[in-house]
């Protein structure tokens, strides 16, 4: 019994596996994160500076994004163990969308990292959205009139909608983090609006955020519960045993 709880709380504990191997396909195109996973949308990589303009503040969050968060399909059971719980009970929405949450995530796919950048800049009261290309999805966001495109997943900076040479300037921007293919493919989306809309829609994505939120607080009640329960079956009888022993 103890060996069953002390797995159960070293294999789900807020301190957490590492996140599942992404698989060949996708560490071609993203790296595994570098740096310590988000804690919540509080943490200061997603909070704008003192001094830092719009678009500064958006170059750092797009490198600050895929530093932090890993590139993998449906990662959601192995992040959020109890939300598919949750969901086989019919409690929650059971789309397999992967964490959206900044307390949560660890690993995602292009649409979550777009989802992050794009609430955090809603939060530095920049006017954006998750936008979808034809097969992948990122960041469109407004400064004075203007818009710009961020990539997150690829660590790529805001990039003007109406620039001059844009395929050039894309295909140099995606070219830094992705193979020579890849960066074509995502060049040919962005150059094929025709395919290309506001993803899903920021009513849905937040309110998909905020039950996992509320889905986190509860999974690290249990966490701390078995922790404090294999705390209690292994010392309880270490200390009978001393109380016994001793004269």
């Amino acid at each position: 019994a103890v060996l069953i709880v002390l797995a159960l709380v070293l294999a789900f504990g807020p301190w957490g596996p590492r996140p599942p191997d992404p698989g060949e396909y996708y560490r071609s195109i993203n790296t595994n994160a570098a740096s310590p996973p988000l804690t919540g949308w509080d943490d200061p990589r997603l909070l704008r500076r003192a001094g830092e303009s719009d678009l500064d503040f958006a170059g750092r969050l797009s490198a600050e994004l895929r530093a932090a968060i890993w590139f993998c399909e449906d990662p959601q059971g192995s992040q959020l163990w109890l939300w598919p719980v949750l969901a086989r009970l019919g409690l929650v929405d059971g789309s397999k969308i992967g964490v959206l949450t900044a307390a949560g995530i660890r690993c995602g796919m292009c649409h979550a990292y777009a989802y992050v950048a794009d609430r955090a800049l809603r939060q530095a009261g920049i006017e954006a959205e998750a936008y979808g290309l034809s097969g992948h999805v990122v960041t469109r966001f407004t400064v004075d009139g203007v818009t710009y495109y961020l990539d997150p997943s690829f660590g790529v900076p805001p990039i003007r909608a109406d620039q001059p040479g844009l395929e050039q300037v894309l295909f140099e921007a995606y070219s830094v983090h992705a193979n020579l293919e890849i960066a074509r493919q995502l060049v040919g989306m962005f150059l094929s609006p025709e395919d290309n809309a506001p993803y899903v829609g920021q009513p849905f994505l937040d309110g998909y955020a905020a039950s996992q939120d509320r889905v986190l607080e509860v999974q690290r009640l249990i966490e701390f519960a078995l922790l404090g329960l294999g705390v209690v079956l292994v010392v309880g009888p270490w200390l009978k045993a001393w109380r016994r022993a001793a004269p």
